[in-house]
């Protein structure tokens, strides 16, 4: 059996850097796939408690799991974007 060990404060290390390189641009949080394996909900979190209010997934149904966690000024991106004939909410 493996254990994997999130090193959040690492993470949220990486965005601070990511975010003062880029500023006055705002830097974003990719968290599809699950967070890339370490959990949407958990990694959305801490790059929110950091200042993070953008985020990027993959497909609409992460969105949707996604949306509920996170604070209404978080903005979500969808990078396949809304399947044809598919209302957008």
């Amino acid at each position: 059996m493996a254990l994997l060990t999130i090193a959040l404060n690492a993470l949220v290390a990486n965005y601070r850097t990511i975010a003062a390189t880029v500023a006055p641009a705002r830097a974003a949080g990719v968290v599809k796939a699950d967070g890339y394996g370490l959990g949407a909900a958990i990694v959305a979190d801490a790059l929110y408690r950091a200042g993070c209010r953008d985020f990027f997934v993959a497909l609409t149904g992460e969105a949707s799991a996604l949306r509920p966690t996170l604070p209404a000024d978080a903005r979500l991106f969808v990078l396949n974007g809304i399947a044809p004939g598919r209302n957008r909410r």
